[in-house]
């Protein structure tokens, strides 16, 4: 059976001149649901990061979402514009003939206070990662990690533009590694929000 190429368009940012920092995502789904709809553990991590009464979870109404997000000075946006899908699949590895959103200009055009980025989807094995296409669209990220003592012994940053770029693991991924490794990716994430939003 021969495989469909399914073309996916991103979302305009999330974003703000108050924004302190800016979480990027790969693309939506070809769904086109609003960031993040099916991913519980991402919103857990904005509920605990924040200071909110809200109950925050990934049924929360997208103006309820949108609200806390610019409130607390958190931006969204996806690394790709645009792509194609291979038979509509969710996964990463299935994004096909990428066509990136110009990150760099968009800042600038905003007039944008961003200090630190965080990349949703890291892993050091895998080709398709999140920050392995960052690196490959945006030529001038540092090569050498540097350590936050700050946050954590297993935190680290490269340096881009005067901004802190935190790839992090997938919070898709997160509640799965909860038993196979040492490292708590949750605490991890919400250390890495509150540094910057406070």
């Amino acid at each position: 059976m021969e495989n469909k190429l399914v073309h996916c368009k991103g979302f305009d940012p999330e974003l703000n001149i108050n924004s302190k920092v800016l979480i990027l995502g790969t693309l939506p789904p070809i769904e086109r649901d609003w960031y993040y709809k099916n991913d519980w553990m991402f919103w857990r991590i904005i509920r605990k990061s924040v200071n909110t009464d809200y109950n925050l979870t990934q049924s929360s109404p997208i103006d309820l979402k949108k609200q806390i997000l610019l409130e607390n000075k958190i931006a969204l946006w996806d690394i790709i514009n645009s792509a194609d899908r291979v038979n509509g699949s969710r996964k990463d590895k299935d994004i096909k003939n990428r066509i990136p959103n110009d990150i760099k200009q968009e800042l600038e055009k905003r007039k944008s206070n961003i200090s630190a980025i965080i990349i949703n989807g890291y892993n050091k094995k895998d080709k398709n990662s999140a920050f392995k296409w960052f690196k490959e669209f945006n030529n001038d990220v540092s090569d050498k990690p540097i350590i936050d003592k700050e946050i954590s012994e297993e935190s680290f940053y490269f340096e881009w533009n005067n901004i802190k770029v935190y790839p992090l693991r997938a919070t898709s991924a997160i509640n799965q590694l909860k038993n196979s490794t040492p490292i708590d990716y949750e605490d991890l994430w919400i250390k890495t929000i509150k540094k910057y939003i406070k």
